[in-house]
């Protein structure tokens, strides 16, 4: 049972039965395998249809549909049932293609008690003609013939998985002495009786589990819990991040390979080879989301190819041993500790480790010195004595592997060629063997272009050879059913590329040839990532190249924009993997005894193994080549937080000296000379300020980012010592970004002008005084209607901005209304005593938790609720459908999305930053009212905000604005990269373009756009404090994002485009401004060519600048 705030205590059996929803879709597993194998999917569509029959007349929800393959090919439907009357779930197992096999059984169990993963099954869930295999977990049943269809079914009662923990049914099926197992890599036959639980990880905690034990698993066991859990990892990044961070721990042998369990090498092989093939069937399969996929691709890099004849291996050193009278076991011969030692390992737990092993011995064996084979094995293969000394494996080995070995260089050729042989099961990515493995299984003369490649790997034309190969080679490892060896060998050419990129001094190189180098590093990391942004930043960048005249301002300032972009997208990619592996390798490595140091930065080790990250270095190079053009900023901005400013006292002092330390209140603005970029970020540090180059993709910028701290280095020495020692040790200083330059700009401030840190509580700054409200009886206004004691600023401006709209074409201000003041209280009086008492018990709870941020937060999001489980008065629902305003015509959109979005403006109130904005500034509760502007949603091509005065600067006799893609999203809420500026010069009228956009992220208004109920308080446009943006404005239909495509838009490559739009905004503000009699702030939008006006407010204007000549 969970409790559920709006409705109640709800059982989740309850839940399920009414969201009839298919939990686990496979279909594209089931079509993939099946192509590869020639099975006819005859099988799968009859069952499907069915399942969607049953479901259709009985109202049962279909939990779980897969399709397994077992006994050469044959395919298994499984399907799961939740009756909606009972809440039992049926099984049904069709082993109908299985008819041959005589004797037919499943060998089963139940999942789930205890966290069992084959545990007993209840009586309440057997069969009939159940019997007992007798090793306490399992049982076997036959099936049964229904319809002309062979069966095995199970009901589990609703009891058993409430009361007994039972989540699935799990087993194998045997017929006789043969067990059939699995054939695709996907572990047991298993049938969920549960819904998923969308927040748990079934990965990450099983790993979890298995990898705490006392003992601990080896490498076999560990591969055959993956596989088992391949299906779970399907279902999203989480999922297959905790795969690749499990699996990438073992791969760095941060988790034991050797437990006490031996196995034979063939089912080893055997085991890699099903697993290997399972994963690659992930990177392939279209149905998984693409960051999923991508992810199942580096998962892939960590293993070995599996397959071969395992029993070579096995019989291959016994071979040996055995022509050249080396003894073993009871057999007489010449006596060698090594041979004998490493003969147990590979007879009962042959690992990768085996191939680094033969090749240090057959170097001893061409130079004769013991000594050398440890020197080789740790220099080649990152194996000590102590790793060979712990693998006590095999039979009677206390000793593991110690040697010393004979001197037989007469084994030299026998050992070569069993080399081979290891390298057919356990290599992976490694190049020469993976080319060796896929010949024959790749398409056209992609054979010869792989050899003429190997051939002649250091030319200098090799790594654009590379990156054409990979672009026709992806066309057969993205198909379902492509090798395995083909997808390793992509791997392994990907590999190489960074391995060439990595080797050139990128210095040394002319300014195109590295511009040429980038296009090269993000062709190849399209391939493989397949991210939107990626290949838009690869486009832009290409559109770039493609330009006949080069190193011009102008074009310096769109491949400034591009390498922004790019660098913004880089870093997005980036943050998504860590995201999606760091919480896993906390977890899994926690319980493995890892050490902490090496999970801390297990994140960022994602990100620099990664063959993308190669790209860092080339963007940090093309900067300052592109810089030396355009004479930009000196300044690169890593991470700028939300808000986009800081606020705190100067501290000089090396970031590493002050690392595990809390720095506390006030909080402090770091002036670091040189930056590692493995350091930490101590708390109460708002920003951190360097000399010394920070790669976008380090530790400390990736924890920045992720920790909202501002990071920004400088480049020129000078610049960087002027910066530093302008403002003196311990002044409070505000920080920020100067749209216009690019620049930094540290503004001195009152020290009490610092609120605390994150970690802390607030200092007092000055108060400010709202003006108190009348507010009016009726429930909706008009703009006519609309005047300073109803309406916050927006929506009493909006009368100017029609005045100004009737003297300039092509002008125009959206449909509106408005909500006055007293609305919200007058809604909350409607719901009842009861709201009103919930709603003021939580804000006294508020008011009296000081020191306790965990109080406040929670009582702040239970008024919240509050607000947000209002029901809309009648006459106020009434009064909006009498309104035209977009699509909110019909009483079902007014009480339904529209009185959702009003009702999230009003909540908003109560938002943490709202209510410590409000305490910093001493203004109480009850003073802040909230009206709410009701406007169309334009579907703006582009947004602009325009000041009239510099906003910087103070200066008046230019304006300045910004302008972005789409709607204003992106560009009043701080999105990463930079919009279109430019400056306009009032006495003149010429433009200047500043900065050319690069914001990856576009916001489209849907279809149909719908209304936004905007925010409209009487706190937002003071006097010396701009409070626009603590409050919420909520499109009814949302707004859909998208990744941004510059490659065409005339925002970046139409000069007379750019002019011509700047220049007519320009003249739209100054139009406002004489209307308004002062400086103005103006948001706006550009749609089928109309300008609308959406909202314009007094400027804000800032006090004396300290700004750096940077």
């Amino acid at each position: 049972h969970r409790m559920d705030r709006m409705g109640g205590p709800q059982t989740l059996w309850k839940k399920m039965a009414i969201a009839r929803v298919t939990s686990i879709p496979v279909r594209s597993a089931w079509s993939h395998r099946s192509a590869r194998r020639g099975i006819t999917t005859g099988v799968r569509d009859r069952t499907v249809r069915l399942a969607a029959a049953r479901a259709d007349e009985t109202g049962d929800c279909l939990l779980h549909e897969q399709v397994r393959t077992v006994g050469g090919g044959r395919a298994v439907p499984i399907k799961s049932f939740l009756c909606a009357d009972t809440g039992d779930v049926e099984v049904i197992m069709d082993v109908s293609e299985l008819s041959e096999h005589d004797g037919l059984e499943l060998h089963w169990a139940v999942k789930g008690p205890s966290g069992s993963q084959w545990s007993l099954a209840p009586e309440s869930v057997r069969p009939e003609l159940t019997r007992d295999f007798g090793d306490g977990k399992a049982l076997r049943v036959g099936p049964s013939e229904e319809d002309g269809s062979t069966k095995f079914r199970f009901v589990v009662p609703k009891s058993a998985s409430q009361e007994e923990g039972v989540t699935g049914i799990v087993g194998i099926l045997v017929s006789g002495d043969e067990w059939l197992h699995g054939e695709d890599g996907l572990g047991d036959l298993e049938a969920p009786v549960m819904a998923p639980d969308p927040k748990a990880n079934a990965v990450m905690d099983r790993a979890t589990e298995e990898e705490g034990k006392e003992d601990g698993i080896g490498l076999f066991r560990r591969y055959q819990l993956a596989g088992e859990l391949l299906p779970e990892a399907r279902r999203g990044p989480a999922l297959a991040g905790a795969l690749l961070s499990w699996l990438r721990l073992s791969s760095n042998r941060q988790l034991r390979w050797y437990s006490s369990g031996n196995y034979q090498g063939k089912d080893m092989a055997s085991l890699q080879r099903a697993f290997a093939e399972g994963v690659c069937a992930c990177v392939s399969d279209s149905e998984i989301d693409l960051l999923s996929r991508h992810l199942f691709r580096l998962a892939m890099a960590t293993l070995p190819r599996g397959g071969g004849n395992g029993d070579d291996i096995r019989m291959g050193i016994l071979n040996i041993l055995r022509t050249h009278g080396i003894r073993e076991g009871h057999r007489p011969g010449i006596d060698d500790a090594f041979l004998a030692q490493w003969h147990q390992k590979l007879h009962s737990s042959t690992t990768a480790d085996d191939i680094k092993i033969c090749e240090a011995y057959l170097h001893f064996l061409h130079t004769g010195n013991w000594d050398d084979f440890w020197d080789h094995l740790w220099h080649n293969g990152g194996l000590s004595r102590e790793d060979l000394g712990d693998m006590r494996v095999g039979w009677r080995n206390e000793s593991g592997i110690t040697g010393p070995g004979n001197h037989m260089p007469q084994m030299i050729p026998d050992f070569q060629h069993f080399l081979w042989v290891l390298k057919v099961t356990h290599s992976g990515a490694d190049l020469d063997t993976a080319f060796e493995m896929a010949k024959g299984k790749v398409h056209g003369d992609l054979e010869w272009e792989l050899g003429d490649l190997l051939q002649n790997r250091d030319a200098w034309w090799a790594p654009g050879k590379i990156v054409e190969i990979r672009e026709k080679l992806q066309w057969q490892w993205k198909e379902p059913g492509c090798p395995r060896d083909v997808l390793l060998l992509d791997l392994s050419l990907e590999s190489f590329l960074r391995t060439k990129i990595e080797q050139t001094d990128l210095w040394s190189l002319s300014d195109d040839d590295v511009c040429s180098i980038a296009e090269l590093v993000m062709r190849s990391g399209c391939i493989s990532a397949e991210d939107p942004g990626l290949a838009n930043a690869l486009r832009l960048w290409q559109r770039a190249m493609a330009e006949e005249v080069r190193w011009s301002e102008s074009w310096a300032k769109a491949v400034d924009s591009a390498l922004d972009y790019m660098s913004i997208t880089l870093g997005r990619f980036m943050d998504s993997l860590v995201q999606a592996t760091q919480p896993a390798a906390d977890s899994i490595g926690r319980a493995a005894g890892v050490p902490e140091s090496y999970l801390t930065n297990f994140g960022e080790e994602v990100v620099r193994g990664h063959p993308l990250f190669a790209l860092s270095r080339v963007i940090d190079r093309l900067r300052q080549a592109i810089r030396a053009v355009i004479g930009g900023s000196e300044w690169d901005v890593i991470s700028l937080p939300a808000g986009g400013e800081v606020k705190g006292r100067i501290t000089v002092v090396s970031l590493a000296e002050v690392q595990g330390k809390e720095l506390g209140n006030p909080p402090r603005v770091i002036f670091s000379n040189e930056l590692g970029g493995l350091e930490d970020i101590p708390g109460g540090v708002e920003a951190i300020l360097t000399g010394s180059t920070v790669d976008i993709l380090s530790h400390i910028a990736i924890r920045a980012r992720s920790q909202g701290v501002l990071l920004a280095s400088c480049s020129d020495p000078g610049k960087w010592e002027a910066t530093r020692d302008a403002l003196s040790e311990g002044t409070a200083v505000k920080v920020s970004q100067d749209a216009m330059a690019g620049s930094l700009v540290l503004q001195e401030v009152p020290e009490a002008e610092l609120c605390a840190p994150r970690a802390g509580g607030q200092a007092a700054i000055p108060e400010l005084e709202l003006r108190r409200p009348t507010g009016h009886e009726a429930w909706v206004l008009s703009p006519d209607k609309c005047d300073r004691s109803s309406v916050g600023g927006k929506s009493f401006n909006l009368g100017t901005l029609r005045r100004v709209c009737e003297d300039l074409p092509g002008v125009i201000t959206p449909h509106s209304v408005s909500l006055p003041f007293g609305s919200f209280e007058r809604a909350l009086a409607a719901n009842g005593e009861e709201a009103v008492e919930r709603l003021s018990g939580a804000l006294a709870r508020v008011a009296g938790a000081e020191g306790s941020p965990e109080t406040v937060r929670e009582e702040l999001e239970a008024a919240r609720e509050v607000v947000m489980r209002l029901d809309i008065p009648s006459d106020l629902s009434s009064a909006l459908c009498s309104v035209e305003l977009g699509q909110a015509t019909g009483r079902d959109v007014v009480e339904g999305e529209l009185w959702h979005a009003v009702k999230r403006v009003w909540a908003s109130k109560w938002t943490e930053r709202a209510y410590l904005s409000r305490k910093a500034l001493g203004i109480p509760d009850a003073d802040l009212s909230m009206a709410v502007l009701l406007m169309d949603l334009v579907p703006a091509d582009y947004a602009f905000v325009l000041h009239t005065a510099n906003p910087v600067t103070g200066n008046e006799s230019e304006v300045f604005g910004e302008i972005v893609l789409g709607l204003g999203e992106a560009l009043v809420g701080n999105e990463p990269g930079r919009a279109l500026t430019f400056a306009y010069d009032k006495t003149s009228g010429s433009v200047e373009i500043l900065r050319l956009p690069s914001k990856p992220v576009v916001y489209l208004a849907p279809d149909p756009p719908g209304v936004i109920a905007r925010s409209d308080s009487n706190g937002e446009d003071l006097e010396g404090f701009a409070g626009a943006g603590l409050y919420d404005s909520v499109a009814t239909s949302g707004s859909v994002a998208r990744t941004a495509d510059y490659s065409a838009e005339p925002l970046v490559w139409d000069h007379g485009f750019q002019k011509e739009l700047c220049e007519r905004l320009a003249r739209v503000g100054l139009g406002v401004e004489a209307e308004c009699g002062a400086p103005q702030d103006i948001e706006g939008c550009l749609s089928g060519g109309e300008v609308y006006l959406l909202q314009s407010r007094n400027q804000v204007l800032p006090p004396q600048v300290v700004k750096q000549n940077v």
